[in-house]
């Protein structure tokens, strides 16, 4: 009689995970899409791509591990994105074994951007916290003569000649996906890159600003930054998280009333050093905002508790 296992998911095993992500989470994203989980090409730490639940020759679930190797503060850390977990009805008791591999992660900072609060309560027991809640969206505003004076581009070229390690290599590690959008501003001595995607899976479009290399400089200079993106993209809106923006403020940015929860474990860094590159936002330009039906429903569960 076929055994239930857990196994490392490698890249033989991208079509039968693939199928089942397609199948089960969300057919509206497409094959080519759920197989960026098995395409990225950036430097980390590990050959396989996430674990997989099988029962004989049926693959029954699946947990995405998206690494990375990234410069913080001058040091190297080794990233862990989780995405992605699925196991279909009838194995949904083995889900606790799919997320065992985790324990052995301890020299990693683990994030998952995107859980449901099922997640969320499988992840707490193993030591993960909650990095973030919010979503600011950011709001026109008067643009100064001197902020117009900035230098401001989004020329590939212009910013390779500017740029410096680790900024550089996260500019081309990122170049591959064409949602991706980067802004380099320069004030006299400061820059700050900013990396956003264009989410377009809603009736309006928007971009989601996933890194800023300079907070301080973000901050300063956020009615510019706003401006450009929106410009340059042709959308209304520009949201980024609100951990990057607690000290913007009010006048620049609101907080969004919804939840959308972040989750982190990490030994080595506190949430304001952690960002949303290399991960799912990326590899599937995934929405962090709910759709109005969603928010509806969400609302209409916290009026009946």
């Amino acid at each position: 009689m076929a055994t239930v296992t857990v196994q490392k998911a490698e890249a033989a095993a991208c079509e039968a995970v693939v199928a089942l992500l397609n199948r089960v989470l969300d057919p509206s994203l497409g094959l080519a899409a759920w197989s960026r989980l098995f395409e990225y090409r950036w430097q980390r730490d590990e050959t396989h791509y996430g674990y997989m639940l099988t029962h004989g020759s049926e693959t029954v679930g699946f947990v995405g591990l998206i690494f990375s190797e990234r410069q913080v503060n001058g040091r190297n850390e080794r990233f862990c994105n989780i995405t992605s977990l699925v196991v279909t009805e009838e194995y949904r008791d083995y889900t606790p074994f799919l997320l065992r591999p985790l324990m052995q992660l301890k020299h990693h900072t683990l994030t998952d951007l995107t859980p449901n609060s099922a997640v969320c309560r499988l992840l707490k027991p193993l030591g993960f916290q909650e990095l973030d809640r919010n979503m600011v969206l950011l709001l026109p505003g008067f643009v100064s003569r001197r902020e117009g004076g900035l230098n401001v581009t989004s020329e590939v070229k212009e910013m390779e000649n500017v740029l410096h390690e680790p900024q550089l290599k996260i500019l081309r590690d990122h170049l591959p996906y064409p949602h991706c959008g980067f802004l380099l501003v320069q004030d006299g001595s400061k820059s700050c890159l900013v990396v956003f995607t264009m989410v377009t899976s809603l009736r309006y479009p928007y971009c989601h600003i996933q890194y800023v290399s300079d907070p301080s400089l973000f901050v300063e200079r956020c009615s510019i930054i706003r401006r450009e993106i929106a410009r340059r993209c042709n959308v209304m809106y520009v949201l980024v998280d609100g951990r990057f923006a607690r000290s913007l403020p009010s006048a620049k940015g609101i907080a969004l009333p919804f939840m959308w929860r972040k989750m982190f474990r990490s030994a080595s860094l506190q949430p304001e050093h952690i960002d949303n590159l290399y991960s799912e936002n990326i590899l599937l330009n995934l929405r962090n905002v709910p759709t109005l039906a969603e928010w509806r429903y969400d609302l209409l569960r916290k009026r009946e508790r």
